[in-house]
């Protein structure tokens, strides 16, 4: 026991667990360093409650269905709400505990990744962005990958790319 929990207080990421309703079972105190919480504050709450509330409905059907289906495990992102009411992004794995057939409790190991959805929809937006001028340029441009394949083509450059297939 003394080992498990020196393991489980060692790493960096939130280690948990809930009863197959949804209720704090088991947390470590990384949880408080990461989103506030104290582990008293979260064993006996409902894991709904850490999660921002529009998204509230799409992450108990995810889990739902995974515990209908008895998958395995699961990774799932979601925006969770910190003690101080700021917005995180959490990435977790979790996995399904069984016993005789029934579903006992899961188990997640959650970390935020908020840094890595902020820099993810800056690149979508900045992808968005190049496409939509190259798109709209008045000039004739073709863009191709490392591989040199062909990715993107503006309409005035199929002229000439007809023409360099096709030549007369």
């Amino acid at each position: 026991e003394k080992r498990y929990r020196e393991l489980i207080e060692s790493v960096q990421d939130i280690i948990y667990k809930i009863s197959p309703d949804g209720y704090f079972t088991f947390v470590n105190s990384v949880v408080e360093e990461r989103l506030g919480y104290s582990e008293n504050e979260l064993i006996g709450r409902h894991f709904t409650d850490l999660i921002v509330p529009e998204y509230r409905e799409e992450i108990v059907a995810f889990y739902q269905k995974m515990v209908e289906d008895k998958q395995e495990s699961t990774y799932k992102d979601f925006p969770a709400l910190k003690k101080n009411g700021e917005v995180v992004w959490i990435g977790q794995t979790v996995r399904i505990i069984e016993q005789n057939g029934q579903v006992t409790e899961l188990v997640a190991v959650a970390r935020d990744v908020t840094e890595l959805k902020t820099t993810e929809d800056a690149l979508r937006t900045t992808q968005t962005r190049l496409t939509t001028l190259i798109t709209n340029l008045q000039k004739g441009v073709l863009v191709e990958d490392e591989h040199r394949r062909i990715i993107l083509v503006n309409q005035l450059f199929l002229p000439l790319l007809l023409f360099t297939i096709n030549p007369l």
